[in-house]
């Protein structure tokens, strides 16, 4: 039930207007969310982790045999660990469209150093160097859910790892945005693959991958880059693309900033 207050040209109160709307489909269709999120973060979670726990404690144990065998078991292992993603990415990406947010005063420049930390060591494993640049000294305050603003930062630079060749270099910048002083820019730059323009569309569209067929190592479910314009959406934010192939992608988030002047 929604009302308000009517009144006639001279302000006077002559009754109200009352508007009453029918929820129990939206209730219903929120309850089937949730069951389904439930389904996916641990129904469908517990026997792939059991399949990788079992898989693990064979190997440990020296007990899966000839070669055939132990590629046969590798091969569910790897099927089992993707699985596990899918489900953990898909219930990321839903409890980011759907949950209340808790901001608070948050530095965005150690929200990078934090994600850089977290992805250092794929980095590590293909000798890239990633760097942190503050601008005019600046850390980048803004009002954020520290949770999901890191998890889009660490996308967004496990992305720059897996799509780089070896030996290169990702440098992470934190500024005030010279044509609008009261946002906070981050930019990401890498030295990969780069993204063709047709492409550069779809690609914070959920399950859409690139370069699958170019480099069929790299695994993922194409929900990564769909969670980050969703969190930094929902922040007041906006997300810029810049790339080209065979030259890399520079991948920019402007986001309000706290106590800047309007």
């Amino acid at each position: 039930l929604r009302y308000a207050c009517c009144t006639n040209a001279q302000g006077q109160a002559v009754g109200w207007i009352a508007g009453l709307v029918d929820v129990t489909e939206l209730h219903d269709a929120e309850r089937q969310r949730e069951d389904a999120l439930r389904l996916l973060s641990h129904d469908m979670r517990s026997p792939q982790a059991s399949i990788v726990a079992l898989v693990e404690t064979e190997r440990e144990r020296g007990t899966l045999g000839s070669e055939p065998v132990r590629g046969v078991m590798e091969r569910i292992e790897r099927y089992a660990r993707r699985s596990l993603k899918l489900a953990d990415d898909f219930v990321q990406l839903a409890r980011a469209e759907s949950q209340v947010y808790a901001l608070e005063p948050t530095s965005l420049a150690e929200l990078v150093i934090d994600a850089s930390d977290e992805v250092w060591p794929q980095a590590h494993a293909k000798r890239i160097q990633i760097d942190t640049v503050f601008e005019g000294e600046q850390m980048g305050w803004i009002n954020a859910d520290r949770s999901l603003m890191t998890r889009a930062l660490v996308n967004v630079l496990n992305n720059a790892v897996k799509y780089s060749p070896a030996d290169t270099r990702i440098v992470c910048t934190v500024a005030l945005d010279d044509r609008v002083p009261s946002r906070v820019v981050c930019s990401i730059r890498d030295q990969g693959y780069g993204i063709a323009q047709e492409d550069q569309a779809r690609l914070f569209q959920p399950f859409q991958r690139f370069h699958a067929e170019q480099r069929p190592e790299v695994s993922g479910a194409g929900l990564g880059m769909a969670f980050v314009k969703t969190v930094v959406t929902r922040h007041g934010g906006d997300v810029l693309l810049e790339s080209e192939p065979g030259k890399g992608t520079v991948l920019t988030m402007s986001l309000p900033a706290i106590g800047a002047p309007a």
